[in-house]
């Protein structure tokens, strides 16, 4: 637990998390598949739906995307990626993270 705050941690989890966010939400702005960002620090969502429905396979779509680029996690519920990156990532690596999602999510548009 000393950890977590002694090397900044939890301040790295709480600033990376509100800049993910407002990255999430520009992009469900300009993309009508995020049909939600949700997020608490690092631990993160984005629901994708089309029509109203649950876009299951668009997000393995997205996610067989992200794994191709190097990104792994979860899809949840069958339409939520849901990402919980470490709390020691970087602001690069994390946008290259999110730029990879944006890529998978653009090109099932």
């Amino acid at each position: 637990i000393d950890c977590l705050f002694e090397d900044g941690l939890i301040k790295n989890a709480i600033t990376l998390g509100k800049h993910a966010m407002q990255r999430l939400t520009e992009m469900q702005s300009r993309l009508p598949l995020i049909h939600e960002v949700r997020g608490l620090g690092l631990y993160l969502g984005i629901e994708l739906r089309r029509d109203g429905e649950p876009a299951g396979d668009e997000a393995d779509t997205v996610l067989y995307h992200s794994l191709s680029h190097g990104l792994s996690y979860k899809v949840g519920g069958g339409c939520v990626l849901t990402l919980c990156p470490p709390m020691t990532i970087t602001r690069d690596e994390l946008d290259k993270a999110l730029d990879t999602i944006e890529g998978g999510v653009t090109s099932v548009s």
